[in-house]
């Protein structure tokens, strides 16, 4: 899997971004503020039993690096929406569930196990439908560079330009 790798301070400031889709190498259709945040170590997401506990775990541990406008072409925002459709399926479709439980008494227990389920596969959708996860970037642990998995190649040849550009420059105090 190729990964190319930019400093956080280009991506908080705005400088020497791509203006091209990370995904597609596609021209930017939109540059919407984006929030990248650190991968979740695929350990906690087997903590279902207890989301309280992953969740203070999450918040303690993430690192976040706000880009002022990211680059996001037409396809990416296209898959944006699909998966915010998904997402307001699920939790509908969770809602609707548990309704149908309460007023069908006798198999309220089967039908409420199902909408968590629903419930938690909304969720899960919904963290897939933010703009940074779209993009494919993570902060690294350190909070100083980002990942990009997957990138196209139009975006790497511009990072990489970026990059030697500011080794160029005078270094500043």
């Amino acid at each position: 899997m190729r990964v190319v790798i930019v400093p956080a301070p280009f991506v908080a400031t705005g400088w020497g971004i791509p203006t091209v889709c990370v995904r597609h190498g596609e021209p930017a259709a939109a540059q919407p503020p984006v929030t990248f945040r650190t991968l979740v170590p695929g350990g906690t997401v087997l903590m279902v039993i207890a989301p309280l506990i992953m969740m203070i775990v999450v918040l303690a541990t993430e690192k976040r690096v706000v880009s002022p406008a990211w680059p996001l072409c037409a396809r990416c925002l296209r898959l944006r929406a699909l998966r915010r459709a998904v997402t307001a399926t699920l939790l509908g479709l969770a809602g609707g569930l548990v309704v149908v439980a309460f007023a069908a008494l006798e198999s309220w227990g089967s039908t409420v196990a199902v909408a968590v389920l629903v419930l938690v596969a909304g969720l899960w959708a919904l963290s897939r439908s933010t703009t940074g996860r779209i993009a494919n970037g993570y902060v690294d642990s350190s909070g100083q560079t980002l990942e990009f998995r997957r990138p196209h190649a139009g975006f790497v040849t511009l990072v990489a330009a970026a990059k030697q550009h500011a080794g160029s420059l005078p270094a500043t105090r």
